[in-house]
């Protein structure tokens, strides 16, 4: 139903809900076991959305999600297997998805470009086009989009091997391949996706360019969500448009169908505006 929403609102792209259900995640739940059949579950669950759909609608994407998401306390850096069970994990999950009918990987959350690779050595890996999605971007005190890494051992998994380093730095070892055809910034408020838009750009990728924020608030163990005026959300979609050729757009935690809807109108309508930002994305 949550995937015919979103077709129905006019989505492009639709994501298959694998954000959680690599092996080392649903191992933590205790059903590592059915990680092969909660990701073909999740697969069909948008073939069968899109199948519903109208006739004359064009068919949206199919992406899954290849998430560096961590296992355990959400408030913590999460607890990790070891290095070599970790890229199994991942390895296996993308094999999974790509037998599934997946057409492009979303790499998404990446915090941390150490823990990243091993994510994204399964993806690339697939032959499916690769979207990197930098997740969670914050800034830092002087107003600078940052991430983390581990200097002192790039494999390391140990949160305190790990310090700041500015995505301008921090992004560019995840660009540097073929089957990377795109870049998000994702899971990100509204107001600190422009700083990390801008980043992006300045990290050299001069491709296609998205961004699909939240709104809201996770205080433990819950989201609040809060709702802004559509119009609100469409001035700040023109303006990444306009300075960074940001061309991607939708909608993360608590941005939901009715968001989509109305990003869905605004370009349809005529007032889409190209921006002037002097870069020249390829179209996918």
């Amino acid at each position: 139903q949550v995937h015919c929403q979103y077709c129905s609102a006019g989505a492009q792209c639709i994501m298959a809900n694998t954000y959680a259900t690599s092996r080392h995640v649903l191992e933590r739940a205790g059903i590592g076991s059915h990680v092969e059949s909660i990701n073909v579950k999740a697969m069909d669950l948008v073939r069968s959305a899109i199948a519903k759909q109208p006739k004359a609608v064009v068919k949206p994407l199919i992406g899954a999600s290849l998430s560096c998401h961590r296992g355990g306390d959400e408030n913590a850096f999460g607890v990790w297997p070891d290095s070599d069970s970790l890229q199994r994990s991942f390895n296996e999950q993308a094999s999974i998805l790509v037998k599934s009918g997946a057409e492009a990987i979303f790499l998404e959350m990446i915090f941390c470009q150490s823990l990243a690779m091993y994510a994204w050595r399964a993806a690339v890996e697939t032959g499916l086009p690769v979207f990197v999605c930098l997740g969670d971007v914050r800034l830092d005190e002087t107003g600078q989009p940052y991430m983390w890494w581990s200097p002192s051992n790039p494999k390391s998994l140990k949160a305190s091997d790990r310090e700041k380093i500015p995505v301008v730095e921090g992004l560019k070892p995840l660009l540097e391949h073929p089957s990377v055809v795109g870049v998000f910034v994702h899971h990100t408020s509204i107001a600190d996706t422009g700083p990390a838009l801008k980043a992006v750009r300045e990290a050299g990728w001069k491709g296609p360019l998205g961004a699909y924020p939240d709104q809201g608030e996770h205080v433990w163990p819950n989201w609040t969500f809060q709702d802004i005026p559509v119009e609100n959300f469409i001035a700040a979609a023109q303006g990444w448009l306009d300075e960074y050729d940001c061309r991607m757009i939708g909608g993360c935690c608590g941005l939901g169908p009715r968001y989509i809807k109305a990003l869905h109108e605004w370009k349809h309508s005529g007032a889409w505006k190209d921006g002037g930002a002097g870069y020249h994305s390829s179209k996918l």
